[in-house]
This record gives structure tokens, sequence and C-alpha cells, in this order.
């Protein structure tokens, strides 16, 4: 039967560990990635296709399904400066020019509007021009070539005397509907002129485009409306008309003229242009208003969104009004923050929404009561239009938002797709739709001299998002596992030969290919008796001036490129040491030096070894020779003692006191040749890998026995280095040594602390190092014993042998650590040792 493998468990929980980061970085890196690509694999996706140039602003471009087939043709308002005249082209749904209709006067700005005013399911084109003092209306059907349906219909002229003050006629906002509001078959257009510093018109006007003439007019006011609204309010089967924004620029005196513009104002009218109910002031000036319309199962509401961009502190609110406009609720808003309102769908608006300038959606009820909140990820200031998209049977919303972003929004605000920013929507921004059929809808977008078609279509990859997401994931994880794989090993190769580098009884120092220190290990400095430890980054022939042989042979090494090796003598004070040098050159790419590695190798060690070996032996056979003559003399002791007995008593006591003191004597003897033979029979110490505290329980157990409430050992042990590189056997002995000597010294009463810390040695390049101490609070050591305390038999008990702290010496010394005693009289004593601290790893 095979034998079982064996498995390190520390090597499982490293791979157990590798396994577990790796998963969740490759989640974590997958999930991220994901976010990052979460516009790639939306629902929906925004796609330019074309853009159209003007080689300058010259015009404005509209598309319209004139015939109603699913396919829209498009009209291009432009400037001909070789005529000198001011036309309209039509072309068709293959974008080929059908027929041109020229003006004299310019068009109003965006005063464009398409309607089928008799029902024939083909639509015309109503467009405004301003002469100097006057408003004009035009109008044709694409189907008639080369004529006008209307031409030059006279609107409404300037005031006199116009109260501008550079006398300038500044018409703002031309807006028109259409409805049939005396059920005739044929649709009227009502009309909304607002200006500005001109004061006047402000107002409605009746165009009855059939009879060609103004049929009602709004009552004088002062007020500055904004785009009109046509929405059954009171549920009579016929809509009522409303502004839905108002604002108050301040422009009039008040008093001098019915609901001036120092305040906004509410206002609705019924078709023949007369006030639904007494129009609702908002004060101040500068205050501006938005309306929408809200319903619920039993009630229609007009809400009111009130905000200020003025100086004075005045806070926004929220109203509700009946339709007959009576305040049923108010809920004030954030100051620091603008607000509009919007209720959606247009024609069948449920949903009531309030939006802050910042960014925050918040969906109410009838109580005007917060029931959703919505982050989108631009404030969003309009809803521009609403209509099928993608062609999916339901409606999404056009909205704009902060920094002229444009939004297209699903009907449940889940999905939100921005439109790229290089479209920026703003006043100037002309907008129109162009359909292809049933397949396709673009979104026409003018901005300056550049027309952009934008489709907003399903996204193929939407329904892979999660596959994708998964795959990436379990192929980053393998990946991530390869690379720490790879690293660990790295890590344990590096840390293994820093280990070795810095461990090694050999010096190094390892240079970089323009000479400066990179890397240099304590036993190099202490072989070479440096004055000062060696600094990486330092030029080697200043780091080492202290010694011009070493700087000459490196100099010889550079030079020629080739292995080297040289034996010198280095003279110091405490005698001369033979040392062999040894050059070595690494090569990089192309075979160029990348760097030079040095060894100095001390000559006489293998001599003090030897020589070490020889004494020991020596020695060994002379404890061997005492210990035979002392047992024959002890037994002749004991023989004596027998032979004793047998005398009168007062003899034998005499002899017996004789007797006693030589057998204390040979048995001291007898002692003292067994420690020394244990320290001369010490081998060189098994290292391995153990636990200090495991250590010290084990050696304790020994001293069980004495622990009562008069004697106590304590520790404070550094848990996160609690493994040595250590024979467990030597220091045990080592410990079992200092703890008889602090029990004996405290005469069993006291208590003993004993602590353990990680330590850098700064004079050996931060070498680090175990620091172990034993400190008992006993009658302290005389400076004079101190100095000799390592000394071989020197003891000051009575039975003492004198080996037991130069056996400790010896076996921490062979551990390439250090002991050392602080006391004084009267006063603790602390014994420190000193272990080389060797980091634990592992390979994989």
């Amino acid at each position: 039967m095979e034998p079982e493998k064996y498995t390190d468990p520390k090597k499982r929980i490293t791979l157990h560990r590798i396994y577990l980061l790796s998963a969740v970085l490759a989640i974590l890196i997958s999930f991220l990635t994901m976010q990052a690509l979460k516009p790639f694999f939306a629902p929906n996706r925004v796609q330019i296709d074309k853009k159209t140039f003007f080689k300058q602003k010259i015009g404005e471009f509209y598309y319209n399904d004139f015939d109603h087939d699913g396919f829209s043709e498009h009209v291009i308002f432009k400037t001909i400066p070789e005529w000198s005249e001011i036309g309209v082209k039509y072309y068709n749904s293959k974008d080929m020019l059908v027929d041109q209709w020229n003006f004299s006067e310019r068009w109003i700005y965006k005063a464009v509007f398409f309607a089928d005013f008799d029902n024939d399911s083909h639509d015309e084109i109503y467009f405004f021009t301003q002469g100097n003092d006057s408003i004009f209306l035009y109008s044709f059907d694409p189907r008639f070539t080369n004529q006008f349906l209307i031409y030059r219909q006279f609107i409404v002229r300037a005031p006199e005397p116009n109260p501008h003050p550079q006398k300038a006629w500044d018409v703002q906002n031309v807006d028109a509907v259409f409805y049939d509001s005396d059920h005739d078959g044929y649709q009227e257009m009502f009309i909304n002129i607002m200006t500005g510093h001109s004061l006047q018109p402000r107002r409605i006007f009746k165009f009855d485009i059939k009879r060609r003439r103004i049929v009602a007019k709004s009552p004088l006011m002062g007020a500055y409306g904004g785009k009109l609204r046509l929405f059954d309010l009171d549920g009579d089967k016929t809509p009522e008309l409303f502004f839905q924004a108002s604002y108050a620029p301040n422009n009039y005196a008040p008093q001098s003229i019915p609901y001036p513009d120092n305040q906004s104002w509410l206002m609705v009218f019924n078709l023949d242009l007369q006030f639904a109910f007494e129009p609702i002031p908002f004060p101040p000036a500068f205050s501006v208003n938005y309306y929408t319309i809200f319903q619920t199962n039993v009630q229609t509401y007009i809400a009111a969104c009130k905000t200020y961009i003025g100086k004075l502190d005045v806070q926004p609110a929220l109203y509700l009004f009946t339709p007959d406009g009576q305040l049923i609720r108010e809920r004030k808003l954030v100051s620091e923050n603008h607000w509009t309102v919007f209720g959606l769908p247009f024609d069948n608006p449920r949903h009531l929404y309030v939006c802050n300038f910042n960014g925050n959606l918040y969906e109410l009820d009838h109580n005007l009561k917060t029931v959703k909140t919505i982050k989108p990820p631009y404030a969003i200031y309009a809803i521009i239009d609403q209509m099928d998209y993608d062609n999916d049977l339901q409606d999404e919303y056009l909205a704009s938002g902060a920094y002229g972003i444009l939004m297209i929004i699903e009907p449940d605000f889940e999905e939100i797709t921005v439109i790229p920013e290089e479209i920026n929507y703003g006043y100037a921004t002309i907008y129109s739709v162009c359909k292809r059929g049933k397949a396709e809808t673009d979104l026409i977008f003018q901005t300056d001299s550049l027309v952009y078609a934008v489709q907003y279509k399903h996204n193929p990859w939407y329904v892979f998002r999660y596959p994708t997401g998964i795959g990436m994931a379990f192929v980053l994880f393998f990946v991530i596992t390869g690379l720490l794989f790879r690293a660990q090993r790295f890590s344990s190769s590096i840390q293994m030969r820093r280990q070795l580098f810095h461990f090694s009884p050999i010096g190094f120092l390892l240079l970089d290919f323009k000479g400066r220190l990179r890397i240099v290990n304590s036993k190099f400095e202490q072989t070479l008796k440096l004055s000062a430890p060696l600094s990486p980054g330092v030029h080697f022939s200043e780091a080492l001036q202290e010694r011009p042989q070493i700087v000459s042979f490196i100099q010889h090494l550079i030079h020629s490129q080739k292995l080297k090796e040289r034996e010198f003598r280095l003279f110091l004070p405490d005698g001369n040491t033979q040392f062999l040098l040894r050059g070595f050159v690494h090569k990089g790419l192309l075979g160029t030096p990348s760097g030079y590695l040095i060894e100095v190798v001390p000559l006489n060690n293998e001599q003090s070894e030897r020589k070490l070996q020889l004494w020991s032996k020596t020695i060994q056979k002379m404890a061997h020779d005492i210990k035979t003559p002392l047992s024959t003399v002890q037994l002749l002791v004991q023989t004596a003692r027998i032979r004793l007995s047998k005398h009168p008593q007062s003899q034998a006591d005499e002899i017996g006191k004789d007797l006693d003191t030589a057998s204390q004597q040979l048995s001291r003897i007898r002692e003292m040749a067994k420690q020394f033979l244990r320290f001369t029979n010490l081998e060189r110490p098994n290292l391995q890998r153990v636990s200090l505290r495991s250590l010290l329980e084990h050696t304790l157990q020994r001293f069980s026995f004495y622990l009562d409430e008069d004697l106590h050992i304590e520790w404070e042990l550094d848990e996160q280095h609690d493994q040595i590189f250590v024979d467990p056997t030597l220091i045990e002995m080592v410990f079992q040594i200092i703890i008889e000597n602090a029990i004996d010294a405290m005469n069993g009463k006291g208590t003993i602390l004993i602590t353990s810390n990680l330590v850098e040695n700064i004079e050996e390049n931060f070498k680090k190092y175990i620091e172990i101490e034993f400190i008992d609070n006993g009658p302290g050591i005389d400076k004079d014993i101190l100095k000799h305390i390592f000394d071989p038999f020197f003891t000051t008990k009575e039975n003492g042998t004198g080996m037991g702290l130069t056996l400790a010496r010896k076996i921490i010394e062979d551990h390439q650590g250090k002991i050392s005693v602080f006391s004084e009289s009267g006063k603790s004593t602390v014994i420190r040792i000193t272990i080389p601290y060797r980091e634990e790893t592992y390979g994989i």
C-alpha cells in the first residue's frame, strides 16, 4: 500500500488564502469593469449615425412626416445671398429636392410649426416672419409646388411709440398650438407672442386659418408667459389653454397695465381666450413659475412650482390648484435649489415629479408627499418630448438636463440613457423627429452649423451582460491566481536569497553598473571592521575609502570586466587577518554589465575551527582522565567510612568530619568535570522553526514545584513573532540555566518577568533579531562580579561549578546570537538574549 503523502498544513492555509484573494479580486474587478461598461450593456443604446454640416449658420433644419406614411420629409430654411432672398426648400423622404418657396422678410427663429388644419392627412407648414414693424404668417402645402396656402398674412404690429431703450422690437417668443375650437372640421391656430423691453404684444391670438383672419385675442396684459399647452382641465371634452411657464422680468411699472410682469402669473384661458378664472399672482419680481397638469382617479390638478432667481431670500414652493383656481395644498421646498415640475405622461399625467437642479428627482402624491426618490445621472431641467423612439410600442421621454445634457428616459425612470455630450442642448438647439418607417426613428438636433441624427435602439449586448460578467470573473480568477502564484514564488525566492545573503558566513557587497552600493550584508562590515555602516546609493570609492585595497580591487574588476580573486592582509589594532576577495561581473542585456558582486572570505576560519576542535578533544581527554582517579578516590573514602564505624565514637566523629569535607570537594570536582564535558561535547545547533512560547512552557514545567505565593514567573511575549529558528534542546538548556540562577539569587521569593520583541540592529543594516529578556527583582549583582560572570569556573555559590552561564553563552553564540547581563547591586537583574530572526516563507 502506497504511503499517504504529507502536506504541510501551513501550505494548505496559504493556498486557501491565495484562492480566496483571487476570487475576491476577480469578483471586485469584474464588478467594477461591468459598472464602467454599464452603458455598453444597457437595455438600449444611443448611436449617432451621421452629421450634416453647413458652411455657416444660415438656416434651420426640420423633419416632419407631411404625408403620414411613416417616412419623414424635411425642410431647410436658409438665406440665399446671391439672390438677396430668403427661402425654404422642401425635400422628400429620399432626400431629393422637390421645390422651393421664397419670401422677403427674415423668418422668426424657431417659429416653425406643422399641422393638418383641414384634416386631409397631409400636414402644412406654418412659419412667421418679422418686418420692420410687423409680424406676418406664411403657410404652404408641399403637395402644391410654388404656391402658398397663406402668404404674408399680417398678425400684429409693433407698439407706437416703442418703449425699448434702443427702439428695437425685441420679439422673443412666438409659439402656436392648433385646435378645432368651433367644430367646423378645420383647426384654428392659437398664436402666443411675447416681447421683452418692447412690452407689446404680450398676447394670445386666435387665427382662423380657413377664413384667413384673427377671430379672438386674449385680454391686454403685461404678464410674460412661456410655451402654450392645451388640456381639458374640467372634463367637459373641451380643452383649456395655459402657459407652461411664466416669468417676472419686471419691465412694466406696477399699475400701468393689468397683470404686470413684476410677478409671475398662473393664467388659464378658454378657447375664446378669456380667463377661465382670475389669474393668480406669484410675487416677487424675478420669480419663475412652472406649471403642469396632475391627475388622480377622481381629480385633476394644476401644479405650480415657484422658484426665484433674484437676490432676495425667497423660499421656493409647490402648489396644487383645482381647475377653477382654488389653492388646496402647498409645500415649501429647499431654498438653495432651483426647482421645476412636470406631470407625465403628457396625455394622461398620473405621475407628478419635481426636480431640483442639484439632480434629485422626487415623485409626489396628491398630498405633495414624496413617494419615490430617483437619482438621475444629471439634473433634469425639462421634458422636451414624448414618443416611441425605439419602436417597442411604449413611449419614452426626451429630457434636457444640466450642462446641456440630453437624456432618453424609460417611463418608469429605471433606465436613463445619456446622449453623447457632443450634442449640447440649449436655447439655440432645434429639435425634430425623422421617421424611417416602422423600424427606425431618428432624433434630429441642429446646433449652430451641425445637424445630428441620433438613433435610440435596443442593445443586442444587453442579454450577454450576466454571462460576460461571470465569464470575466472566471478568467480573472485564473489569471490572478497564476499571477499570485508567480508573485508568491518570486517573493519566496527573494526572501530566501535575502536571508541567505544576510545570514551567510561570507561577506557580500552588491554594486550597480555605476559602482553604487545596492545591498551589503552585516558580515561584510564585520569582517572588514568598518568604522561606520555602509549606506546604499553611495559610490564604493567613497563608502570604502578607509579600505583602499578593496577600492583598488573593485576598480580593477570594473576595468577588466572579468572574474577576479585576490588575497590580502588587513592590519588591525587587535592583530592582522587574512582575507580572500572574489569579484563577479553580472551581465545584462547585450552582454553589458548590470552589476558587480564582491565576496570577502576570512582565510583563518578553518584554522580557528581546527584549533577549537583540537582544544575540545584535549579538554575532553583531560576531563576523562580526571574522572577516573576521582571515582577511585571517592570509592576509597566510602570504604574508609565503613572501617571507621568500628573505631571508638570520639575518633570516628573527628575523622568523619574530615572525610565529609573530602567527599564534598570530590563531588564538586566531579560535577565540574561533568559540566566541562557537557561544554566541550556541544555539537553545532540543529536549527529548526519552533514556537518560543512552547519552549518556555516546556522549560517552566520543570520549575512548577518551585512556584508558590512567594515566587512568580510572568511573561509578555510578541505573539506576532513567536516562531524562532533555533535548536530547541539547546535553547531550553539556556532558559533552564538562567531561571535556576534567578531563583537562587532571590532565595525562592520574588518575580521573574520574561519578555520578547522583534528588534532591528542599525549597525548591521537593520538586521532583525528576536530579543528575549529575563528580569528578576533579586538583590542584583556587584559590578566586580558582573565582569567575570561568563568566565569558566567562576561562581559565588558554595556548591556552584561556574559553568552554567559559560555554557549558555556558548550555545547562544553558536546560534549567531548574543547574551548580555545588566545589573547593579541592590537593583534588578536583566539577562538579554538576541537571536537572529528569519521570516517564515513557503514555496508553492
